[in-house]
């Protein structure tokens, strides 16, 4: 797999605004694709497409949310 498509947990936590820790945990549920290539040992390597279409989905849903003051 190329490069350029995957990231690291620490790019993904730098585009979305989110503690690596917690991009972890999106990880571990399985919400966008991601691997370990070394195992534990590795670290995560998430596929950037799945990334922006999994942040870009949670933004627009953002959006749509009524806020009742």
């Amino acid at each position: 797999m190329s490069k350029e498509l995957l990231m690291t947990v620490e790019e993904a936590a730098s585009m979305t605004g989110y503690a690596p820790w917690s991009i972890r945990q999106f990880c571990n549920k399985g919400m966008f694709t991601a691997e370990k290539p070394r195992g534990d040992r590795g670290g995560w390597r998430i596929l950037r497409p799945s990334l922006e279409k999994w942040w870009a989905d949670k933004r627009r849903a953002s959006l749509n949310t009524r806020r009742v003051a």
